[in-house]
């Protein structure tokens, strides 16, 4: 699947530097963290998304198959990634902090394809994350910014 996804982004992207890491998430969840310039991110995300989604329905057609869900999330690479020991590069608490925000909301629409009944708590952890994430930043907007009276 990891080589289905390089070639992909590599055709969309027009580029031989992406690095795609896989990881297992339990018995049949796999995150797939695809590595890239922030200049050719924007190639492969498309308008409003719609090639990255594309790009998730080809793996999710892919991985039907071998009775998987895979979670595909494009990052920016920063430095080098070592794809043998998959160590990523140091992030500031900001980055953490949207990373976790960007998984609980893939998770959610993940529940929402799943057609659960239940809201879910990684759900209400989402919103609750988004919700300290726009306050946090309209608190540093508000520092940096003095409005003049």
């Amino acid at each position: 699947m990891q080589d289905l996804v390089k070639f992909l982004v590599k055709e969309l992207a027009d580029t031989d530097d992406v690095t795609v890491i896989e990881t297992e998430k339990g018995a049949n969840m796999v995150n797939m963290e695809i590595y890239m310039k922030k200049s050719e991110i924007g190639k492969i995300i498309g308008k409003q998304g719609r090639i990255a989604q594309a790009i998730r329905t080809v793996i999710k057609a892919a991985a039907a198959k071998q009775q998987k869900r895979y979670n595909i999330v494009i990052k920016e690479k920063k430095e080098a990634v070592d794809t043998d020991k998959a160590v990523q590069t140091p992030q500031t608490e900001q980055e953490v902090q949207t990373d976790a925000i960007r998984d609980a909301v893939n998770q959610a629409e993940q529940a929402v394809e799943t057609e659960q009944s239940e809201p879910s708590a990684v759900t209400e952890d989402a919103v609750q994350a988004a919700e300290t994430e726009q306050a946090a930043e309209a608190e540093q907007a508000e520092a940096a910014n003095p409005s003049e009276e």
